[in-house]
C-alpha cells in the first residue's frame, strides 16, 4: 500500500515552482502605509458547520461566535484536501496538495522551502499572529510558525478552552 501511495503521489507531483531570480528588483510599495483590512482566520478543528447558527445550528450554542459570523465574510463551498489536521492546514497555508507539500503523516513536517499564507501576508505589510492549541499537529515543530510575528502555543492539556484562547489573544495583540 505504501509503495502504491508513493507512486500515486509522484505521478501527481509537478515541477518545483521557480524561485525568483536574485537579479530581479523587488516591487517597491508606496511610502504611505496602506490601510489593510483585518483578516481573522478561526479554525475550530473538527467543528461541523451545521453546529453554528449561520448554518442551521442551535443559536444558543457559541453565541459570541455566532454573533461574530453574522458580520463576517464566510466561505460556504469548501472541501479539505485531507482527512486530518496537519495536511489540511499545510494545504490551506501553502495552496498545495498534500503530495506537493509533503506534510501528510505524523512524521512529515511543513518544510521551510514552501511559502505560507502568513509569509505572503507579512510581505504585503500585515502583522501576523497564530494562537495554536493543537501544536502536536500544527505547531512550531511541525513547521507551521513560518511567517508569524507572534506564534503562541498553548500548553497541551489536551486543548485550551475558548476563554483561555481569547484571554491570550487579548494579552498578546495590540488593540486594533
Amino acid at each position: 500500500v505504501a509503495a502504491r501511495e508513493a507512486a500515486l503521489f509522484e505521478a501527481h507531483r509537478g515541477p518545483a515552482p521557480a524561485l525568483p531570480s536574485a537579479a530581479v528588483e523587488p516591487v517597491r510599495l508606496p511610502t504611505a502605509e496602506p490601510v489593510l483590512p483585518h483578516i481573522v482566520f478561526i479554525l475550530l478543528d473538527a467543528l461541523r458547520a451545521d453546529s453554528l447558527a449561520a448554518y442551521g445550528g442551535d443559536p444558543t450554542l457559541m453565541p459570541e461566535l455566532n454573533a461574530f459570523l453574522e458580520s463576517s465574510d464566510r466561505f460556504v463551498d469548501m472541501q479539505v484536501n485531507a482527512t486530518w489536521t496537519r495536511p489540511s492546514m499545510a494545504s490551506f497555508f501553502t495552496g498545495l496538495l498534500a503530495e506537493e507539500h509533503g506534510a501528510r503523516g505524523v512524521h512529515n513536517f511543513l518544510g521551510e522551502e514552501f511559502v505560507t499564507l502568513a509569509e505572503s501576508l507579512k510581505e504585503r505589510g500585515y502583522r501576523t499572529a497564530a494562537f495554536v492549541t493543537n501544536h502536536a499537529a500544527v505547531g512550531r515543530k511541525a513547521g507551521f510558525a513560518q511567517g508569524f510575528d507572534t506564534f503562541f502555543e498553548f500548553p497541551q492539556k489536551p486543548y485550551a478552552r475558548a476563554a483561555e484562547v481569547r484571554s491570550a489573544v487579548e494579552r498578546r495583540l495590540p488593540v486594533l
